[in-house]
């Protein structure tokens, strides 16, 4: 995964406009400044829920940490910083560690 911590599948291509056109601005509140001065709202957005981590990796960061400041500063926000949900936080800790992968997984 060269080096990175999570492997992702993007969704911001693809056939299916509806599912497959999700980018940053789709999840986080881009008129509070803390969110428009850290991120970029063309980000290609990934499916949290189809993920493969490098624990090895993970472990040498403190990604842990990043998702529970983020946690804080929206809560400090009065949860303005991003629409309710699991995904945005997720996207915010690991938008400089994620690998993005091909949609579709081969069976042996």
């Amino acid at each position: 995964m060269n080096g990175k911590v999570n492997g992702a599948v993007e969704t911001c291509r693809g056939e299916d406009k509806f599912v497959m056109s999700k980018k940053f601005k789709s999840y986080l509140n881009f008129s509070n400044p803390t969110i428009a001065r850290n991120f970029d709202p063309e980000e290609c957005a990934w499916a949290y829920g189809m993920n493969v981590f490098d624990l090895a990796a993970w472990r040498k960061t403190n990604i842990s940490s990043t998702y529970y400041h983020w946690l804080d500063e929206n809560l400090k926000s009065d949860l303005s910083l991003w629409q309710l949900g699991t995904l945005p936080p997720g996207l915010i800790a690991f938008h400089v560690v994620s690998e993005p992968k091909q949609g579709c997984v081969s069976r042996r």
